[in-house]
């Protein structure tokens, strides 16, 4: 809803997630009383200051601003999100978007040193829950970048479900494991990272590892997986494989590669059949793994792009 009770309503998005999620709404300039239909806020820079400010009236909102999201951000069903989609340009709500008014600018016009800047709420969110997967809405307009938002979602998710049972350095070990093949889809840097950060943590109490570990492996969903990814990761699986899978399981398995490389055939027949040849020849770092046995959401968008 705009100030201006109007909408923006993003169809596609709203289309794809809702029959997986269970949305949260929260407008913070509502929730701090100005009604609907209300005259419009900005962001203003006065000597390297940000101030939410109402024009018309003159009235400062900042402190009731950042009071409000000091409070929200930390309730309780803010740390059970698992992923926040935010207002573009909005000045509580966007993530760099935000026009920023310098009174040192003629009037009317954005410095172009710093035309853009998070909204007052964002930016309380993003400082209290750094990892949690965040977008603009005008980043998610196509089919292709909801799926990619989704698959960052969905692994946060699995990051904190796996450190609300477990913190030891050997079973952050395994979780990797369970991840790599997923992980090298979007590319080898955050494997090679996250291997390093493990391998060299010799007396370092895993306490200490878990926010560097966050960050690290959830890095890797910045870029999107590719289908060069896709195919290193299926011969990563196969290599792991060697010599235990049959000559007709491995026939099969090639042409359904070949099908996805160069006929743009879906991945899911595909993953399936891997899954399956892990479990039956109990391959240990593939049996549960992230990549092989996706959730639902993943499959349905993936399947749509």
């Amino acid at each position: 809803m705009r100030y201006d009770g109007a909408h923006k309503r993003q169809h596609l998005l709203i289309e794809k997630l809702s029959p997986f999620v269970e949305w949260l709404p929260v407008c913070p300039e509502v929730d701090i009383g100005l009604g609907v239909p209300r005259p419009p806020i900005q962001v203003e820079v006065s000597a390297g200051k940000r101030s939410l400010v109402m024009p018309s009236t003159g009235e400062n909102l900042t402190e009731k601003m950042n009071e409000y999201a000091r409070e929200r951000s930390s309730q309780d069903d803010m740390a059970e999100l698992r992923g926040y989609i935010f207002k573009s340009r909005s000045p509580s709500c966007a993530i760099d978007s935000a026009p920023e008014l310098d009174e040192a600018a003629p009037t009317g016009l954005a410095t172009p040193q710093r035309s853009r800047g998070p909204g007052f709420f964002t930016a309380e969110m993003m400082r209290r829950h750094p990892e949690l997967p965040i977008a603009e809405e005008t980043a998610l307009s196509t089919p292709a970048s909801i799926s990619a938002f989704v698959e960052k979602v969905c692994a946060f998710d699995r990051l904190a479900n796996f450190f609300s049972r477990e913190r030891s350095l050997g079973q952050m070990v395994m979780f990797t494991s369970q991840s790599r093949l997923q992980l090298q889809t979007h590319g080898e840097s955050a494997t090679r990272e996250i291997d390093g950060l493990l391998s060299g943590s010799g007396g370092i109490d895993p306490e200490h590892l878990i926010p560097d570990f966050m960050s690290l492996y959830l890095k890797a969903f910045d870029e999107p997986a590719t289908k060069p990814g896709h195919l290193r990761a299926i011969g990563r699986f196969l290599l792991d494989a060697r010599g235990r899978v049959s000559d007709r399981d491995l026939e099969l398995i090639e042409a359904s590669v070949r099908r996805f490389r160069d006929d743009g055939e879906e991945l899911a027949p595909l993953r399936n059949a891997l899954s399956s040849i892990a479990e039956e020849l109990e391959l240990p770092h593939h049996i549960h793994s992230t990549y092989l046995e996706p959730y639902r959401i993943e499959i349905e968008l993936a399947a749509a792009v």
